[in-house]
């Protein structure tokens, strides 16, 4: 499939539901959902923001990209050359000229938003079923983007040291993974004690001692990844092993019974039953486990007895955790096993059996 292929394909999906919902026109401003339209391209100056510095928007019959005279020329020539959006363009400094365009090309009613921009109907939250399934183009770019990213953070946890501060691991970690295009939308760390008090640590100048955390958000074309490896300089108490052990027991549950067609509320009840039978049955209590991720971090949060499907390819992000220790990896979801697309390649394995099947979850370096 072409880029251009994929982009046509993506229009019949957003065509399908203008129609379904009797809109006139959808205006696509967000980050992740202009990136997933357009294969990938950007429309972002800032990272830290959902919100893009541009627009795609979508009416019964065309296509535009709608955008000041400062980002105009940019995103037409370097994220979007070739795939068939007509430019409308506009002086930044007229506050009505962009409303004045959406109005003429689209009608003053009846026009939907993933913002809510300019009193539109804000849709965004059912664009993320516009999103799924993933289509071949994008799994090879996920599975790209998630070698690159396990790679990355192999480096840095090989590359820890005794009194770095976690500062200095997030400044490693965020240099090694800029080099590959590749944003850190999220770096976590913490060393020692913190990793047992805190499940969100923001790095401080705490110095790493013995034991570090590294948690790697990641985002290229607004696919994202997340991922989670521990280091340990000596060999490992075996409180920490137990809990480790038990922690990649529950994470190969979630992983064994990702697949299209089930519910990812029997999913979150048999990982329960995991931390039960690993003497840890409270602990899902403490912490999100994570659910369906791809142009967002995660699209929602698994709660017990949610009835949502799984579609097929569908990324998704598991995250359990025991305080002191944690096992995430990104996966994508197909209609037999799922994939692990940020595989901890060269990296020790604890080998987990789920139903008659061993799957291996990314045990803690010892240095």
């Amino acid at each position: 499939m072409t880029r251009l292929e994929e982009v046509s394909a993506k229009e019949d999906r957003i065509r399908g539901f203008l129609s379904q919902r009797g809109f006139k026109g959808l205006l696509i401003s967000r980050q992740n959902n202009f990136s997933w339209a357009t294969a990938g391209g950007e429309n972002r100056v800032a990272s830290a923001t959902e919100y893009g510095a541009s627009s795609l928007l979508y009416t019964a019959g065309e296509r535009y990209l709608v955008a000041n005279n400062i980002e105009a020329s940019r995103v037409a020539d370097e994220e979007i050359e070739g795939l068939g959006y007509e430019v409308k363009e506009y002086p930044w400094y007229e506050g009505d000229a962009m409303a004045a365009i959406v109005r003429r090309l689209a009608g003053d009613n009846h026009v939907a938003s993933d913002d809510g921009w300019g009193g539109t109907l804000n849709v965004g939250s059912e664009l993320s079923e516009l999103r799924a399934p993933l289509m071949e183009a994008e799994v090879e770019r996920y599975r790209q983007l998630g070698r690159a990213a396990s790679l990355k953070i192999a480096e840095t946890c090989r590359g820890a040291r005794r009194g770095m501060s976690e500062h200095d691991l997030e400044a490693d970690m965020a240099f090694r993974i800029r080099g590959e295009g590749i944003t850190p939308f999220l770096i976590l760390i913490a060393a020692d004690e913190r990793i047992e008090k805190y499940r969100h640590p923001l790095p401080t100048h705490k110095k790493l001692e013995r034991y570090g955390m590294i948690v790697l958000g990641a985002r290229k074309g607004s696919l994202i990844v997340s991922l989670t490896r521990l280091v340990h300089f000596g060999p490992l108490p075996d409180r920490l092993r137990r809990k480790h052990d038990a922690v990649c027991q529950v994470d190969a549950t979630f992983i064994r019974h990702s697949r299209k067609g089930a519910i990812v509320g029997e999913i979150f009840q048999k990982a329960q039953e995991a931390y039960g039978r690993a003497g840890y049955g409270e602990e899902w209590r403490l912490h999100h486990q994570g659910g369906p991720t791809g142009y967002t971090p995660r699209e929602y949060r698994v709660l017990p007895g949610m009835k949502k499907v799984l579609s097929a390819p569908q990324a998704l992000a598991w995250n359990p955790s025991i305080a002191g220790t944690k096992s995430e990896d990104t996966i994508i979801a197909h209609d037999g096993d799922a994939e692990i697309i940020t595989e901890a390649v060269g990296w020790p394995m604890v080998k987990c059996e789920v139903e008659e099947k061993i799957i291996e979850r990314p045990d803690i370096l010892v240095l």
